[in-house]
């Protein structure tokens, strides 16, 4: 499973013109759209589950207890549906949504899917943080994945 891994990162970073695959197999983070992402694959925890991790950006300093708690409400959303959820990255401190896809399903045109339609929910955030008139939306995490494939990738080493 580990190769098919590989081959997947691979495959998905020549289609899109991206030359740091081992970089991105090695767990570093990249940026795509600009939000940052990390992929893991951890072969001693699941054969062929991958875990994407989408950085939301910081926590704002107002609203603390509406946004957590509107985070929460989303977890419990998500584990009845895709099974994503909030959390708090241990290195930034940031929001993080963490989702896994299996190796089984995937393609380089899904994982671009999913990291545009996950780019575009972070960004999102950043601005209602989910609370609000501003939110008043039904969660794209929780709708069809995006199409438009812009190729707007860095990574940060």
């Amino acid at each position: 499973m580990k190769e098919r891994y590989e081959q997947l990162i691979r495959n998905f970073c020549s289609a899109i013109g991206f030359e740091v695959a081992d970089n991105i197999i090695a767990g570093s983070p990249f940026e795509a759209n600009g939000i940052e992402f990390a992929l893991i694959y951890d072969s001693y925890a699941t054969q062929d589950k991958v875990l994407i991790y989408t950085d939301f950006g910081p926590m704002p300093t107002h609203d603390n207890k509406a946004i957590y708690y509107t985070l929460l409400e989303e977890n419990f959303l998500y584990a009845m549906g895709r099974g994503g959820s909030f959390s708090l990255s241990t290195t930034t401190g940031n929001i993080v949504y963490i989702e896994s896809f299996s190796l089984d399903d995937a393609n380089p045109k899904t994982l671009y899917e999913s990291f545009d339609r996950l780019s575009k929910e972070a960004r999102e955030w950043r601005i209602t943080h989910y609370i609000g008139d501003a939110a008043k939306r039904s969660s794209p995490l929780l709708d069809s994945a995006s199409h438009s494939l812009k190729r707007n990738f860095s990574v940060r080493n």
